[in-house]
């Protein structure tokens, strides 16, 4: 009964770790290619 809990709250937290990195990356694309683009004018 425990290991099943403790499995069940494993992967609902990975499951909350992808959606977080998942987010975080969506957000930080568009601000790492601005900044290539930035760099790639400066040169």
């Amino acid at each position: 009964m425990f290991g099943s809990s403790s499995i069940q709250s494993f992967s609902f937290f990975l499951l909350l770790d992808i959606s977080f990195v998942h987010t975080f990356s969506l957000f930080l694309e568009p601000i790492v290619s601005y900044r290539q683009s930035s760099k790639r004018s400066n040169l």
